[in-house]
């Protein structure tokens, strides 16, 4: 868990290490399973979403930031969800939370999200519709507030630990169906019971 710059020596047949200057690094995460399971989850999806150079360095930003915030004791889950969102939103798969993705309206009274639409629904559109879920009102601006934060504010947030249930379930449901790849790792936080 260390961010540096490299600089490498390209041989015959392979790169060596030629020097290395440690910009940041983040091993006190590691004292805490938590903290370190939630660290390791935003690493392999930002290294499975990093496959274009031109959305790599905006990845790399909001790793960073959400490294950095885990390392001040933010709530874990909630970093790790935010990092998904924010993640899905660099690479081009944001969801439509704006209004409703079917009839535009921003006028919406019960929110749904549609997994297969890729956002939000409004009541009305929801009676024609059979693959959504109800979300709650802080789901909703806890979505809103990631998508439209900086990259150094995306972690700047606080939920009660119903919503964030709530949030994190929903995020991470819509990451793994845009990267089409299950995330484990936390299923073995649950299995120990840590929170």
């Amino acid at each position: 868990m260390t961010y540096g710059e490299y600089v490498l020596f390209k041989g015959k047949e392979r790169f060596s290490l030629n020097s290395c200057d440690i910009l940041a690094q983040y091993y006190d995460l590691a004292s805490d399973l938590t903290r370190f399971t939630h660290a390791a989850l935003m690493l392999d999806m930002a290294t499975d979403a990093a496959h274009d150079a031109a959305s790599a360095a905006g990845i790399l930003n909001v790793l960073l930031y959400g490294l950095h915030a885990l390392g001040k004791g933010r709530n874990p889950l909630l970093v790790s969800s935010a990092f998904a969102l924010k993640l899905m939103q660099i690479t081009g798969y944001p969801p439509f939370v704006t209004g409703c993705v079917l009839c535009n309206t921003s006028e919406i009274d019960e929110i749904y999200f549609s997994f297969k639409k890729c956002g939000f629904i409004c009541e009305n559109c929801a009676k024609n519709e059979t693959d959504i879920t109800k979300i709650d009102i802080g789901t909703a601006k806890a979505m809103l507030y990631v998508l439209c934060a900086d990259k150094n504010e995306v972690f700047s947030f606080e939920l009660s630990d119903k919503v964030l249930k709530s949030f994190s379930t929903l995020v991470f449901q819509y990451a793994e169906e845009r990267m089409d790849k299950s995330y484990h790792k936390l299923d073995l936080l649950k299995e120990y019971r840590i929170p």
